[in-house]
């Protein structure tokens, strides 16, 4: 069964982007994924991310691609920053420069 998709989906993310809660979030990157061909990520309420909360920023990214689809980080905070810079991502994830999200 098709799923209907819809032309853009905006997720807004206030949990912490750790270990802890990335397979929650993975489903809900994913099924956005199904439904929208472009995704808007606000994580501007996200207080804590580690490697995982990153690599689900770099899996939705590269399925995103796959699919000829969108992600675009429109909000983001300092723990996002954080991790991004330390692994020099910031374009990779087309990361808003740093003041205008």
């Amino acid at each position: 069964m098709r799923t209907k998709r819809t032309a853009a989906r905006r997720l807004k993310f206030k949990d912490p982007m750790t270990i802890y809660e990335a397979p929650r979030q993975k489903e809900a990157l994913l099924k956005a994924l199904e439904r929208s061909e472009a995704i808007e990520l606000d994580l501007g309420g996200v207080p804590e991310m580690d490697s995982a909360g990153f690599q689900l920023l770099v899996m939705a990214r590269r399925e995103a691609e796959r699919q000829g689809h969108e992600v675009r980080i429109v909000t983001d905070s300092a723990a996002v920053r954080e991790i991004v810079d330390f692994y020099h991502a910031r374009d990779l994830l087309a990361l808003p420069p740093a003041g205008e999200a």
